[in-house]
């Protein structure tokens, strides 16, 4: 028992030797295994290239003028002379409604008139006034007053029987057909404007300073086909929309070879100007990550991942903001870099060659 407790212990005491023998021998490799285990990289310096900001966003155009026109006075349609996508002109008759009963009450309310005035030239004729009371010549008076009223609404209904257009422009939706009764309020038609249509968009709050009445808008239709055009904004709302912090603004777009059409959605981008601290860099060097551009940095020796906004590429390099010239930004492979990878540069480029600022 005794000769099993010591073969143990010396066996125990070999076992720990040996540990110590190779925890002893860490120190003296540490350094070397590190710089092994640093990722070989391939880096570069920004360089500042000063880039339009363009800042894109979703809208819908709008005719300047579009409205529902809806009968005024009530009875049979007897002719409807227009249809979906007609193009009409400032006052053309797009319906009748039957204008017989406006033309009976017309003759009927001048001739009340004609025989109210007669009256009150009789009694204002009489050779002895104080043979009618005042309150009879008010009376008659005021027979002519509503005589010439009733004559004056008359005449408006039978105008108001002959629908005509208000503008000049297309009918862009029919509602009523010959034979139809049409009540007062009925809708008709509607019809828009064939001019310049209104563009509106929700623009971001941090660019509010940054929009002017004289700020140019390129609309391109949302499936980007087709050549954009050039629109100008001529209205600023004046107020942050609380839910989206935006504010609206509201460009004018000439119609081009039937290209834009009221209600269509399109795409608007709006020049802000210069964005002084963009900087170039090789496109590779950008990578998305979780909705985010990125990049991925050498910072005493390991990776610092950075989000930076990517504004736009040009001839192969990316132009961002968020970076310096003084960073150092791995060109390839960055996404693949977890933060804190001990890293070597293998090789540094410019950000840029020469020449190449957009």
């Amino acid at each position: 028992m005794r000769w099993s407790q010591t073969l143990l212990a010396s066996s125990f005491g070999v076992l720990v030797l040996i540990g110590c023998g190779r925890s002893g021998a860490v120190p003296v490799d540490a350094g070397h295994d590190a710089a092994l285990r640093a990722r070989p990289v391939v880096v570069a310096s920004p360089v500042a290239s000063p880039w339009p900001r363009l800042v894109v966003l979703p809208g819908q155009l709008e005719a300047r003028e579009q409205v529902e026109i809806a009968a005024r006075v009530e009875g049979p349609v007897d002719y409807v002379g227009v249809d979906l996508g007609d193009e009409v002109r400032r006052g053309a008759t797009l319906a009748r409604i039957s204008a017989t009963d406006f033309r009976a009450r017309t003759a009927q309310a001048d001739a009340q008139l004609a025989q109210a005035r007669s009256n009150l030239a009789r009694i204002e004729s009489l050779d002895r006034p104080e043979a009618i009371s005042a309150q009879a010549r008010e009376e008659a008076r005021t027979a002519v007053s509503v005589a010439s009223a009733s004559l004056e609404l008359a005449r408006r209904q039978l105008v108001d029987a002959n629908v005509r257009a208000p503008f000049a422009g297309i009918i862009a939706k029919r509602d009523i057909s010959r034979g139809a009764f049409a009540r007062i309020g009925t809708p008709l038609f509607t019809i828009v404007s064939t001019g310049s249509l209104r563009l509106t968009l929700s623009v971001p709050e941090r660019f509010v300073r940054q929009v002017t009445t004289d700020s140019i808008v390129t609309v391109l239709p949302e499936n980007l086909t087709g050549q954009g055009l050039d629109a100008r904004v001529v209205r600023i709302g004046p107020m942050i929309e609380p839910g989206t912090r935006t504010f609206r603004i509201e460009a004018e777009v000439e119609p081009h070879d039937g290209m834009f059409r009221p209600g269509m959605f399109v795409l608007g981008t709006l020049a802000l100007g210069l964005e002084p601290d963009a900087v170039k860099l090789p496109r590779g060097a950008v990578f998305s990550s979780l909705g985010h551009d990125r990049v991925a940095l050498v910072v005493d020796g390991r990776i610092e991942i950075k989000d930076v906004e990517l504004l736009g590429e040009h001839d192969g390099f990316a132009i961002v903001s968020g970076l310096t010239s003084s960073d150092v930004v791995v060109t390839r492979g960055g996404g693949s870099l977890a933060p804190g990878t001990p890293v070597r540069i293998e090789a540094a480029s410019a950000g840029s060659a020469p020449g190449a600022a957009p």
